[in-house]
């Protein structure tokens, strides 16, 4: 079955970050510049709304791909204005993208988020504490000197 959505995040995905944090994830993300179609189910059930924007003959289709170990799916990326850019997928849980990237894509959007706190902390020679928590969940404590 087929249920596409967004990969929703208040701010935009920024592209070079986007690809700098797969290189950077020890092989769970794999960045594919210009593979055109990401793998999902193949064809719209229609038993979940559409997502704004998506249309039927725009489903798969997308301008770079992640794909993610573990997961027979993978997640589009299609790029915005300004180096932006936002992602889609297939949340159908034989996919295996909920099982790594968590419910609405929790877990991904998370470890964009940390690798983004940590860049930034190297550029500004901070020091930054990286505790796990339960369910997976990061805290990082960011040590201005």
């Amino acid at each position: 079955m087929s249920h596409i959505s967004r990969i929703e995040r208040e701010k935009a995905y920024e592209m070079a970050d986007l690809e700098r944090m797969c290189k950077m994830s020890g092989g769970l993300y794999q960045f594919v510049r210009n593979q055109t179609n990401y793998k999902w189910f193949g064809t719209w059930v229609g038993n979940t709304p559409m997502p704004e924007g998506m249309t039927k003959e725009k489903l798969g289709k997308c301008d770079h791909v992640i794909k993610v170990r573990g997961a027979e799916y993978e997640i589009g990326v299609i790029e915005k204005k300004k180096q932006k850019a936002e992602l889609v997928w297939d949340y159908w849980k034989n996919g295996g993208l909920p099982n790594v990237i968590g419910e609405n894509g929790w877990k991904f959007n998370q470890d964009y988020d940390v690798f983004r706190v940590k860049q930034e902390c190297i550029k500004r020679r901070l020091r930054w504490q990286e505790k796990r928590l339960e369910e997976g969940r990061v805290e990082i404590t960011v040590h201005y000197n």
